[in-house]
């Protein structure tokens, strides 16, 4: 019915009822629509908060390697402060004993399509923005970490990849 408004308070209200695991799709939901009214910072806040959800619930499947690719930022890091860091974050109730084994030496490459459409949309709000910057940040996390998402999610043309849009 296009209420995209009166869809948002709801969602806000549900949000405010307990919505803070990972399987709670109410923040992407409610970024959704404002995508949808062209307010990016609120749909980037929302996809942002799903994405740490997200990671709260599937963080201990990952394995360094990937999680590095997904994020550069992290590249200064030390593996055990870096794998310290996520536990508190994430894990606060594991020992730092059974978490490090899981993510430094026993985990595997998550591959999932929740995460990588997730920074997609972050991405393609940034690029609605006109901050390519940060919009090709979002795209690099795929593609670097999700490669065969972005066999689909992005296009060669002269050589640059291109964002295809669905």
């Amino acid at each position: 019915m296009k209420e995209y408004q009166a869809a948002i308070l709801d969602y806000t209200k549900a949000i405010a009822q307990g919505c803070d695991d990972s399987l709670c799709p109410n923040y992407e939901n409610r970024a959704n629509l404002y995508l949808k009214i062209h307010d990016y910072p609120h749909a980037i806040g929302d996809i942002s908060h799903a994405i740490r959800n997200f990671l709260a619930g599937t963080i201990f499947a990952f394995n360094i390697d990937q999680f590095r690719r997904i994020y550069p930022e992290y590249d200064g890091v030390a593996d055990d402060l870096l794998c310290e860091k996520l536990r508190v974050l994430f894990n606060p109730q594991m020992s730092y004993m059974v978490y490090s084994k899981q993510f430094l030496v026993d985990g595997r490459e998550v591959d999932d399509f929740v995460l990588p459409e997730l920074f997609l949309k972050r991405g393609d709000a940034y690029a609605d923005m006109g901050n390519m910057m940060k919009a090709n940040r979002e795209y690099d996390r795929v593609s670097a970490g999700y490669p065969k998402w972005a066999e689909h999610a992005f296009a060669k043309r002269n050589g640059k990849r291109v964002r295809v849009r669905q």
